[in-house]
């Protein structure tokens, strides 16, 4: 079990599956830790929606499966009273404490290792064009892959196009 804080508050973040979950959502109310809340604070719950992992799902399972009322289990986890009945309905149902639901959309073309060799090359020299980086990126083992996805990986990445400013001389020795 690891202990971060944010802001104010401490959060308990665990990396475990479902029936690990289960277990400690079980143990957790029993402690009757007060002020704790499961989940981690992401860009994803600011925005208003999050998947539940299959962690926080196996913790609101084995708290109800002890017998803890929804609202007990709102209160003490940080989930909503219709969140909490829908996993519990899910779980009664069919048996289903993981969310099956994949990622949508296309697949990522260049992956984390790719990443790793374009900072490479945009670290070797910082005055290459795109068409340059994106040369250089090509000729590697990896996929080819366009100019215009190449500079969007840069822009993720945190690299920004600058040019260099003219500016004058400190001093006239300079």
């Amino acid at each position: 079990m690891q202990i971060k804080r944010y802001g104010t508050r401490e959060r308990y973040i665990y990396g475990y599956g479902s029936e690990y979950g289960a277990a400690v959502g079980n143990a957790y109310i029993r402690q009757q830790v007060s002020d704790t809340v499961v989940r981690s604070v992401t860009a994803a719950t600011m925005a208003g929606y999050q998947d539940l992992s299959e962690f926080e799902r196996g913790v609101i399972v084995g708290a109800r499966e002890m017998g803890h009322s929804i609202s007990e289990v709102a209160m003490k986890f940080g989930f909503s009273r219709a969140t909490i009945s829908q996993v519990f309905r899910e779980y009664r149902e069919s048996g289903k404490t993981s969310n099956l639901r994949h990622r949508c959309g296309r697949k990522k073309i260049t992956q984390e290792r790719d990443q790793r060799l374009l900072t490479r090359i945009i670290k070797r020299d910082r005055r290459e064009t795109l068409p340059q980086i994106a040369a250089d990126f090509n000729a590697g083992p990896s996929t080819s892959v366009s100019v215009r996805t190449i500079q969007r990986n840069i822009i993720g990445m945190g690299f920004r196009i600058q040019r260099p400013t003219r500016v004058p001389f400190m001093t006239a020795r300079y």
